[in-house]
């Protein structure tokens, strides 16, 4: 609080954020734990926000612009500057889960308008594949929340690309560990053709006479 009385003689905006979980900082965690080690008791609860100075003649637009950029709603809320009077998060639950009307049968030019506003981490091709889904097979049109959760499960912290390379060819070298490595390798193709059809399971290797 200090430290905003100082920024008050200066050009400066602040903007605070929280997060909705603890999870997403680690901040939280660890000053639960160095009370519960001072005191000896048990861990209480901690609340920690991210505070942003913006020194200089900022207007009301830029303000807004690093708002949009810094905070990703999915995670984080803007927060107010003052000293709150709980540590208890409070959340706001919906009523009912809007429904995206129109989705099924928007154009492309929709979709890409319908795609920026929303902010996603999908791209065209992702939303496309979700549109065809939901208008040939539930035959109805989504609500915010199933796009909400296939953009964050789609997206590459859930679903890296790597997890998408093909393995073309398997080499193992002879070696001291060479049968180790050849058993693991039969084993890993056994557990993938229990979980994908025999036409992916073609990845041949060769046991040859080079040392590793």
């Amino acid at each position: 609080m200090l430290m905003m009385k100082k920024l008050k003689s200066v050009r400066a905006k602040c903007l605070r954020l929280n997060f909705y979980r603890d999870s997403l900082t680690r901040e939280p965690h660890r000053l639960k734990n160095v009370f519960s080690i001072l005191t000896e008791k048990e861990r209480p609860t901690v609340r920690s926000a991210k505070v942003y100075v913006l020194i200089g003649d900022i207007s009301d637009e830029e303000t807004e612009a690093v708002k949009n950029y810094v905070i990703n709603p999915v995670e984080a809320r803007e927060a107010s500057l003052e000293k709150p009077t709980s540590l208890v998060m409070e959340t706001v639950v919906p009523d009912d889960v809007a429904t995206v009307d129109g989705f099924t049968e928007m154009d492309e030019s929709k979709m890409e308008e319908f795609l920026s506003k929303m902010g996603f981490a999908m791209d065209m091709d992702d939303l496309a594949f979700c549109q065809k889904y939901f208008k040939d097979t539930e035959k109805r049109n989504p609500t915010i929340t199933e796009l909400r959760m296939i953009d964050t499960y789609w997206s590459d912290h859930c679903r890296h690309t790597t997890f998408s390379t093909k393995i073309n060819d398997v080499k193992i070298n002879n070696g001291k560990y060479a049968d180790v490595i050849k058993a693991a390798y039969d084993e890993y193709k056994a557990a993938k053709a229990d979980l994908y059809s025999p036409d992916r399971d073609n990845l041949p290797y060769e046991y040859g006479n080079n040392h590793s």
